[in-house]
Parts: structure tokens; sequence; C-alpha cells
């Protein structure tokens, strides 16, 4: 209890510099673009050089139907339980996030995410709109961490049943691809060991962050901004936030559980895109271990969304499985769906937020923004001594 009340005395005090979304991060997401659209091309254009355009898409769209509904299903299933997980974590630090928000972060995430080298673009955009929605940055960043960390946690779990479980398909693929997705578990084994430090263990996230701080004093913009008054001051906000998660284990559970189905969801869509092709023999247990393997052993490349590893990947260790004439186009429904379309999805999410004006404050509402913040928080304080008195 008296970890939530610092929280909520943590909303009150919360910054007042505004954060702007420059020309310069506009650009970058720009880039970040045009480099995604390229990748794709190329990879379609080396993955199916030499195949005939026409067969394949009458193979795709002779699929049957009802299970490429199913597989679409899955991705609003994947969403909603990132929305879920996302709504259910701001909750317990004190918001009440609308489904309409949550929906909003889960698909910001993911789309900016799929776009940016190494998803490195995904967690400050879903901070960025968050802010906007008045939650504090520290109480953000721990809600993102923890989401984090629960998926990265589960993804790993199924890979590494996979490889035990499906030892002799992947083994039988080329000695090349398992080194590189052996050194992919590895990666995401040492990142969701880092995560949990960070988030769990406050000693090691300030030796880590307050290192960065001490490089960056030298600079003159750092030492205007009082870069490492802030730093030691958001620490202290994370680290209390990370605690008050670290003690509801009821809320950590949900969290795993609900990320269970969502990552079911998402690896589901590759067994539904070989029931549509017709690809019988292989259990949904078997193909949902085997496409962890894949997604989880490809992730690590700095590529945005694993564009091209993820393609390769797949036809590397479903091409033990699946028979040659279906293989591509399960890659077209598989990845298809499970990203292409999801970003396409999420894009329109985004898009729709942006023109509803959902996304920010409207520019014309933006001066006093924060005296408006501060003000109704002192009109909250006002209301509670009202009360004790």
């Amino acid at each position: 209890m008296n970890g939530m009340l610092m929280l909520r005395e943590q909303r009150r005090s919360a910054n007042s510099e505004p954060v702007s979304k420059s020309k310069k991060t506009r650009r970058t997401i720009w880039k970040s673009g045009i480099l995604f659209l390229a990748l794709v091309v190329l990879t379609f254009y080396v993955i199916f050089k030499g195949s005939s355009p026409k067969e394949l898409w009458s193979i795709v769209t002779s699929s049957k139907i009802q299970f490429v509904v199913c597989g679409l299903l899955c991705v609003v299933f994947y969403l909603g339980a990132d929305a879920m997980n996302l709504r259910r974590i701001l909750k317990s630090l004190g918001y009440h996030s609308t489904w309409g928000q949550a929906w909003k972060y889960a698909a910001t995430g993911f789309f900016f995410s799929g776009i940016t080298p190494s998803s490195t673009g995904g967690q400050p955009m879903q901070i960025f709109y968050m802010f906007y929605d008045d939650v504090h940055i520290s109480h953000s960043s721990v809600t993102l961490m923890l989401d984090l960390i629960s998926y990265e946690l589960v993804t790993i779990t199924f890979a590494v049943i996979g490889i035990f479980a499906q030892h002799t398909i992947i083994f039988q693929s080329a000695a090349g691809m398992r080194t590189l997705i052996i050194a992919g578990m590895a990666v995401n084994i040492l990142l969701l060991l880092f995560l949990v430090a960070a988030l769990f263990a406050p000693v090691i996230s300030e030796k880590l962050v307050m290192g960065v701080v001490k490089h960056l004093t030298g600079f003159k913009w750092a030492k205007r901004f009082d870069i490492e008054n802030r730093a030691r001051q958001q620490l202290a906000e994370y680290n209390q936030t990370g605690k008050v998660i670290g003690d509801d284990i009821s809320l950590i559970v949900k969290v795993i559980l609900t990320t269970v189905v969502q990552v079911t969801a998402l690896y589901g869509t590759t067994f539904f895109a070989f029931k549509a092709l017709s690809i019988e023999g292989y259990t949904f247990i078997t193909v949902i271990m085997l496409q962890a393997v894949v997604s989880v052993g490809m992730s690590f490349i700095p590529l945005p969304g694993s564009v091209g590893a993820n393609e390769a990947g797949f036809l590397f260790v479903f091409g033990v499985i699946v028979p040659s004439a279906l293989l591509h186009p399960a890659l077209i429904l598989s990845r298809g769906i499970s990203f292409y379309l999801m970003i396409g999805t999420a894009g329109l999410v985004i898009a729709y937020n942006y023109f509803r004006g959902n996304l920010m404050p409207k520019k014309d509402d933006r001066k006093g923004f924060y005296e408006k913040q501060n003000a109704a928080a002192a009109a909250e304080r006002s209301g509670e001594q009202s009360e004790e008195q």
C-alpha cells in the first residue's frame, strides 16, 4: 500500500518539460520505413527468384479460406492480448487506460518495432504516446519492461522446448542455419537476464544508467539539462515502480499467462497456413514449437522485423517437413498473416488515432498542456487534503 502511495506522489511531481516529436525523429521514421520496404522487396526477389509468380499465386488463392480466417483471428488475439497486458500493468500502477488506448499502445509497439532495426523503435514511441495520455515516463518504462520480459520469457521457453522436442527436424537443416539459431537463442537468453536485472535489481540498473550518464556529462547540453540529477530522479522512481510490480506476484502470473496465449496465437498462424494449403501430418504443438525456434533464432539479426532472416529461417527449417511445391506458398501465407498483415493493421490503427487526434494533444491544445497537468495534480492534492480534514 505504501508503494502505491509513493507512485501517486511520483505522478504529481512528473517532469514539466515537454516531449516533442522533432523533425529529426520524423526523418528517422521515414528512413526506417524506406529501409523496411527495400528489404521486403529484396527478400521477396531473392527468395522467389526462379519461381513462377502465377503458380504461387494460384496455390495461395486456392487455399482453404476457413483456415486463413483462423490465421487472421490469431492476429487479432495477438494484438488484443498485448493490449490486455499493457492495460493490466498500467491499472496496477493507478492508471485507468481505456481499451482504445491499450490497443493504440500495442499497435504502436508492433508497427515501430517492425520497421526499425533490432526492434529499437517500438518502446520509445509507446512511451511517447503514453506520455500524452498522462502516463509518467518511469511508469510507462516499467510497464513496457515487464511486458517485454514476459514476452521474451515465453518465446524463449517455447523455443528451448522446440529445440529439444524437435531436434531431429532442426538438425536436418543446414549447418549454418543451426549455428545462427543457437547464437540467436544465446543472445535472447542473455537479453532476458539483462532485462530482469534492470527491472528487479536496482543496484545493477543504477550502475548501467549512471555509467552511461558519466560519459555524457562532458557534453555542454548534458550540463545544461542537469542530466545527472534528472537520471537519478528517474532511476529512483523507476526502481520504486519496479519494486511495486515485483511485489505483485498475481499480476506477474496473469501477465505471463496472457503472453502464453499471445505467443501461441502468433505462432499458430503458421499451423493454419499449413492447414489452408492441406499440409498434413504435423500437430499444432509441433508447428508452433518449430516456428518459435525460427523466430527466436533469427530475431537477434539487426534488420527491421528480421525481414529476410525470418524468411530464410522458415525455408531452411520447414523445408525439412513441407513438400517443396508448397514451401513458398506456406511462407507467403504464414509470414504474410503473422507479420506483413499485422504491420499493415497496426499502421491503420496508428493512422486512425492520428487523424482522430488521439496520439497526442492537438496543436492548438499543446500550449498550456503541462500547466493543465500540474493544475489537475494540485486539485487532486487539495481534494485529498479536504477529505483528510
